[in-house]
């Protein structure tokens, strides 16, 4: 993945950049492994960005539910199926604040650290 790749070597080059992404990481997750899971139906995507960026594309397949509206919205979402929130990539905070909302609520729920172009470069936009 040629955008990952530019990533890992800005967080070398850039140590700053490290500790900001250490601070949103999740605890272990894989953002592959993650992304298989949803691509095999085993868990549910929400797209925690604002409503028009959702418009502009999105990985197929998820839901949008903007991090705004999230705490109105808890009552549409699944808490049998677990859930991954992403934003716009790995610097973006809005998936972990959504994260560590829905977790406070009962829903077995994960970051993932991909974002919008990530799913274009792979193909699975909408």
């Amino acid at each position: 993945m040629f955008l990952h790749q530019m990533r890992e070597l800005a967080v070398t080059l850039l140590p700053e950049l490290g500790a900001i992404r250490r601070s949103l990481e999740t605890l272990g997750e894989d953002p592959e492994v993650l992304l298989a899971q949803f691509r095999r139906g085993e868990v549910d995507a929400i797209d925690v960005r604002p409503a028009d960026e959702f418009a502009a594309g999105h990985l197929a397949g998820a839901r949008s539910v903007p991090l705004a509206e999230l705490p109105a919205r808890l009552g549409e979402l699944s808490k049998e199926r677990a859930l991954i929130a992403y934003c716009r990539g790995p610097w973006c905070a809005f998936a972990r604040e959504a994260v560590d909302l829905l977790r406070e609520h009962g829903f077995t729920a994960h970051r993932l650290e991909l974002g919008v172009s990530d799913f274009r470069a792979l193909g699975l936009t909408r």
